[in-house]
């Protein structure tokens, strides 16, 4: 490729003062699965941004039961150390082929019979590194516009082949755990296209840049006092289960969309897919309590019923038969309606606070009309009031 891409200003294209190039690599967490070294430009604010998928790869991924890592600090330093060595599979290890939708097959994983034995898995990274041009030393460290260009590619690859492999999670936030920097000073001769220059330039070496841990990561994971005290909680989950006590499958539903939006951070489709969750637990109580409450309208009506009529009409009514302060719920139930209208109707884009009003008002809501009372300290149903039967998620 050598034609100036349309949006590329011809400026940034030409060899008109650019002093270098800074570049960022990265083994992202997916099989994108186009020829190895297929190199491409796009343009970002008028820039030509380079894009070069190195290579698709396999990688061993060893989960050692009986092992981990910790600090050793000497003089100097603190050095990372492995509890015990990793060894090579044991001959009598369990294997397991398999082969997918794609026509992939070959051997998924080895796991080691004794009880701490090694499971040995094979996963799919892809290779990529990507670069652009900078005119002063300062900007050489700035990689920001490497999540950009990351989420250009895979988003655009997703867009033209429904290939499910390219998973979309990682680059939505940045989630890659490594990023490599590299960068270059531009010596004389060199290309006149910015394309030649990107390409010609790619560093051999790289310097560790960025190890991302978003928001929780299990090898880090520890006792938290954040829900109360670890006994506490014992005890409680203990009577829980001893009692029979079955999560609701919209509330399962609930909390698997609120784990997605913590990780990937689309918090438009944690609103949407939180207030469609919310009206399917309004309407079971509707049916569940319909001798209880007289409403004109019919329950099955086929034009079924708007968010208007189900926040200020149908959800005071249902709370009402409830001994909690239904006031302060209404409030917040009325503030993320209104969250919601936004984003389905206006193609508006929430932010984590609102995405967390939303999820959270809907985990209360749902509970309140999902779980029988006799899990809840307030929030009792009247008596003579039927309580929910849960569907076992």
């Amino acid at each position: 490729m050598t034609e100036r891409p349309p949006l590329v200003a011809d400026e940034e294209w030409q060899d008109t003062g650019q002093i270098g190039a800074t570049y960022a690599h990265t083994y992202y967490p997916a099989f994108i699965d186009i020829p190895s070294r297929s190199a491409f430009i796009t343009p970002i604010n008028g820039k030509p941004i380079y894009i070069h998928l190195v290579k698709q790869i396999k990688v061993l991924e060893v989960t050692d039961f009986g092992n981990y890592l910790y600090e050793q600090k000497d003089e100097k330093e603190t050095l990372p150390i492995i509890k015990r060595q990793i060894t090579g599979v044991r001959t009598d290890s369990v294997s397991a082929n398999a082969s997918d939708a794609w026509g992939g097959a070959g051997i998924l994983f080895a796991q080691e019979p004794s009880l701490d034995g090694k499971l040995f898995r094979n996963a799919a990274f892809t290779e990529i590194v990507i670069g652009w041009e900078i005119r002063n030393q300062s900007d050489k460290n700035d990689i920001s516009i490497f999540y950009q260009a990351l989420r250009r590619l895979v988003y655009t690859y997703r867009y033209l082949t429904p290939d499910l492999r390219a998973s979309l999670g990682p680059a939505l936030k940045g989630y890659v755990q490594t990023i490599r920097r590299g960068s270059c000073i531009y010596k004389n001769p060199r290309a006149e296209t910015a394309i030649d220059r990107l390409r010609d330039n790619e560093p051999q070496k790289w310097h560790l840049q960025i190890l991302s841990t978003k928001g929780y990561d299990s090898g880090v994971a520890a006792h938290s006092a954040q829900f109360g005290t670890v006994e506490a909680r014992a005890m409680n989950l203990g009577s829980y289960l001893m009692d029979g006590f079955v999560l609701p499958e919209t509330v399962a539903a609930l909390e698997a969309i609120a784990e997605e939006a913590f990780i990937s951070g689309n918090y438009r489709s944690a609103v949407v897919e939180a207030m469609s969750l919310t009206e399917l637990a309004i309407l079971a109580a509707w049916r569940r309590f319909r001798s209880h409450i007289t409403l004109t309208r019919d329950i099955d009506d086929p034009n079924g019923h708007d968010w208007r009529f189900l926040s200020e009409k149908l959800s005071p009514v249902i709370l009402s038969l409830y001994n909690g302060n239904r006031a302060p719920l209404l409030k917040r139930l009325h503030r993320i309606v209104k969250v919601r209208h936004r984003v389905a109707h206006r193609g508006y884009r929430p932010v984590a606070d609102e995405a967390d009003d939303v999820l959270s008002t809907a985990r209360t809501l749902i509970r309140i009309l999902e779980i029988p009372s006799k899990y809840r300290a307030n929030w009792i149903l009247k008596p003579g009031m039927p309580e929910p039967v849960p569907s076992e998620a």
